[in-house]
């Protein structure tokens, strides 16, 4: 099983936000410099992640994205869910194939408890869980330290 990147981006994203929450809102554009992505690829990331109610969004000269709850109330389930989107990890195609077991059958469940599992153990882990393990570890992670960034805040408009 593989994430997509966007995945990957979300959370990275979501823990530079949570160590620099003292700053909030932050520019998309500071965050996607830090980490050498694209401004309005991670604009659309974070739009999503608005709408799904995990960061807020604010208009104007001071304007920019912050979490819309406690790093410690959103979980790595949480970004998952939302870059990934809900379907089942696996798809069972018994329509197609005219299968009739349903519930019945072996495969569907056993995919679906692995899911289970897995989705639980993300579930687990929270932003500020994450923050924590970083604390003591920041000269080995460049992008959320505070020379990645970049004096963009100054009357830069909203999303950059």
């Amino acid at each position: 099983m593989r994430f997509l990147q966007t995945t990957e981006h979300a959370i990275d994203s979501l823990v530079y936000m949570a160590v620099h929450q003292d700053r909030e809102p932050i520019l998309v554009s500071e965050i996607a410099k830090a980490q050498h992505l694209s401004a309005p690829y991670l604009s659309k990331v974070f739009q999503r992640l608005a709408h799904e109610g995990v960061l807020r969004s604010y208009r104007g000269a001071k304007g920019g994205y912050a979490l819309a709850r406690d790093p410690s109330a959103i979980s790595l389930q949480d970004i998952v869910r939302v870059t990934e989107g809900e379907s089942p990890m696996y798809q069972c195609m018994a329509i197609v194939r005219r299968c009739e077991l349903g519930s019945g059958c072996r495969i569907i469940r056993t995919f679906q408890e692995a899911e289970d599992a897995f989705l639980g153990v993300l579930a687990k882990v929270s932003l500020a869980d994450v923050v924590a393990d970083l604390r003591g570890q920041r000269q080995g992670v460049p992008w959320i330290r505070d020379e990645a960034r970049s004096g963009v805040r100054a009357g830069a408009p909203e999303g950059e």
